[in-house]
């Protein structure tokens, strides 16, 4: 592939397509025609002729279908608007999403890497429950090329696509892998004892094994400052793993916390729990704990397996919560210190390899998102 400049031709264009002359701009409806559909979740059968699907998985089947050649879904409303999924001949969709079918003349697969370069917030339509409509995003401009140009950008991509949900299904693999891991060390089944109960378990509230900090907001004085300290309010800074960079700063250092403490929420949602790997100060809705008495990381995986339990003394007129008096009053079972640190050390272990995967995975993510640049006009 070469780079050229011309004004309606891509960036990088396959060797045998340099010379055939520049693209046409279309508009989208112009290219495509629409489907929509009245099935719920509840029309899923267990046995049919043609499968169904929501706005995340495959659901079921059913006995009729909404297009008989390949096309592309896209979610119409809620939190995924604008989401899309290539979609196989003699499929269905629920009515949350709509179908958008490429012409004769249009390769599915290039269409469908053509409707990815959108970004369809612009179309995006109500306070409460975002909407987009095929009538708006219809007139949108996008430009296309011969059908044996589609096809070549289509295959290529395709190959991308495949590579990511490749890598994307080995993420899940692994996270499946720690879920089941956890569930054997923490929670006995009718067949055997969990791992920890095979071992000499001590058990304590956390008031007894930690040190607890709740968190507080700043003066306003001393809030939001260019310098100072990192401040985070609330889980919106929640990774996997390691708490993300707020971009905010406190000069307010009385809810100072460093590595040595694991993070939770006390305020919706309650029982998320972090790590962090550098000093932070603490705002409302969350809260440090340091533990003196068991192993930091055992105790992050215990309380990240029982965050639900946690949940369940949440209270709270407005949104749900916790105080100081709820987490000291969280029940911990703990094995021998030896067996603690095996536990924590394994399991952080395979959190690593999961970070590295997701790292991976979003690095072809992005490498995808820069040909679709690429490899179409702008």
């Amino acid at each position: 592939m070469t780079t050229t400049s011309k004004k309606l031709v891509p960036n990088i264009r396959f060797p045998e397509f340099e010379k055939s002359g520049e693209w046409v701009e279309k508009k989208l409806e112009d290219i495509s025609s629409f489907i929509s559909s009245n099935y719920s979740v509840s029309s899923a059968l267990e046995y049919g002729k043609y499968s169904i699907y929501d706005a995340n998985k495959f659901i079921g089947y059913i006995n009729n279908y909404l297009c008989d050649k390949d096309y592309i879904s896209i979610i119409k409303d809620g939190s995924g608007v604008g989401r899309t999924r290539y979609m196989k001949a003699y499929s269905n969709f629920i009515g949350t999403m709509n179908g958008i079918v490429p012409n004769d003349d249009i390769s599915p697969y290039f269409l469908f890497s053509l409707i990815n370069k959108i970004n369809f917030q612009q179309y995006v339509k109500g306070a409460t429950i975002p909407h987009i409509y095929y009538s708006d995003y219809s007139k949108h401009i996008v430009y296309i090329t011969t059908k044996e140009e589609q096809k070549k950008i289509a295959d290529f991509m395709s190959s991308v696509d495949e590579l990511i949900e490749l890598e994307q299904k080995k993420l899940e693999a692994l996270k499946e892998y720690k879920k089941g891991l956890l569930q054997n060390i923490f929670e006995s089944n009718r067949q055997d004892k969990c791992i920890i109960d095979r071992f000499n378990c001590s058990s304590d509230i956390l008031k007894n094994l930690s040190v607890i900090i709740m968190g507080a907001s700043p003066a306003k004085e001393k809030a939001n400052t260019e310098s100072g300290i990192e401040f985070h309010q609330g889980k919106s800074f929640f990774d996997y793993l390691y708490i993300k960079d707020s971009k905010k700063y406190t000069t307010d250092y009385s809810k100072q916390i460093n590595e040595d403490y694991i993070i939770m929420s006390v305020r919706a949602p309650v029982g998320e729990i972090n790590l962090t790997d550098r000093e932070i100060a603490l705002g409302r809705g969350l809260c440090g704990i340091k533990p003196f008495k068991v192993n930091k990381l055992y105790l992050y995986y215990y309380l990240l397996y029982f965050k639900n339990l946690i949940n369940y003394n949440a209270k709270g007129l407005v949104f749900d919560s916790i105080t100081k008096s709820d987490v000291e009053k969280i029940y911990i079972k703990f094995p021998p210190d030896t067996i603690q640190e095996n536990i924590g050390n394994t399991l952080f272990f395979i959190d690593k390899i999961i970070i590295e995967q997701i790292s991976k995975v979003k690095k072809i993510q992005e490498y995808k998102k820069g040909l679709l640049q690429q490899l179409f006009p702008n």
